[in-house]
C-alpha cells in the first residue's frame, strides 16, 4: 500500500513539477539520502492540501515548513553581479516564497541545518545554510545572482545549458540557484550534480566560468 501510494504521488508530481528541477527521471530519488525515512516523493512533497497544512506552502505541493534563517551571501570583487538574500523571515502560507529564488529557498527547509535538525542536524556537512556553523551561505557559492547568457553566446532564460546546467528565469533575468548544478531527484553524480566535477574546467564549474 504504501508503495502504491508513492507511485500515485510520483505521477501527480510529474505534472507539476517543473522539468528543469526533475531532470530525467521522477523516481531516481528513491534510495538515495533525499528518500528520507524511504518516504520517497512523500519525503518532501503532499498530493494534497499543502497549502493549508500549518507552515506548509502550495508551491510544488511542499510538505516541509520553509526556512526563515537570513543567510547572508557570498560576495567578491572579482563578480560582476551581486548575489541577493534568499532567506526571509516572513515566509509562510500567507506569504510563501516565489520566483527563481525559490529553487535555493527549497533546499534550505534542510540544509539550513535548523528546520529539520532531525533529517540534517546544524553540526552536520550537509547544513551548508547553518549561520553559525557553517557561515550562512557566505562561505559558498553565490546563488540567486543573475547569469549573463548573452556574454556566453547561451541560451534564453528558463533553458538549459548545453552541458546539462540549469539557470532559472527571474523577471526575464537568468539566474543561478542551488538546483542550477543539483538535481535533487537524481544522486547518479554525486552529490546530486548534474554534471560531472572530476575536471572542474571541462565539468560542472566551465559551464559558467568560460
Amino acid at each position: 500500500m504504501k508503495y502504491a501510494l508513492v507511485f500515485l504521488l510520483a505521477l501527480a508530481l510529474a505534472v507539476v513539477l517543473p522539468t528543469g528541477l526533475l531532470g530525467q527521471t521522477k523516481t531516481s530519488v528513491f534510495g538515495t539520502d533525499h528518500d528520507v525515512g524511504g518516504s520517497g516523493c512523500a519525503a518532501c512533497h503532499v498530493p494534497h492540501t499543502a497549502q493549508t497544512n500549518a507552515g506548509r506552502g502550495q508551491t510544488l505541493l511542499w510538505a516541509r515548513p520553509f526556512s526563515t534563517t537570513i543567510f547572508g551571501t557570498y560576495d567578491s570583487p572579482t563578480m560582476d553581479e551581486t548575489a541577493q538574500e534568499i532567506g526571509d523571515s516572513a515566509y509562510g502560507d500567507a506569504n510563501p516564497p516565489s520566483g527563481a529564488k525559490l529553487y535555493s529557498v527549497l533546499c534550505m527547509s534542510c540544509h539550513d541545518g535548523i528546520t529539520a535538525p532531525t533529517v540534517i542536524g546544524p553540526t552536520e556537512n550537509a547544513a551548508v545554510g547553518h549561520p553559525t556553523n557553517s557561515a550562512g551561505l557566505s562561505d559558498d557559492h553565490p546563488v540567486n545572482m543573475i547569469y549573463s547568457t548573452s556574454d556566453a553566446g547561451l541560451e534564453s532564460p528558463t533553458t538549459a545549458v548545453s552541458n546539462g546546467v540549469v539557470l532559472y528565469d527571474d523577471g526575464g533575468n537568468n539566474t543561478v540557484q542551488c538546483a542550477s548544478c543539483h538535481n535533487v531527484h537524481d544522486n547518479s553524480i554525486s552529490p546530486f550534480l548534474r554534471v560531472a566535477n572530476s575536471n572542474s574546467k571541462q565539468g560542472l564549474c566551465g559551464a559558467c566560468h568560460l
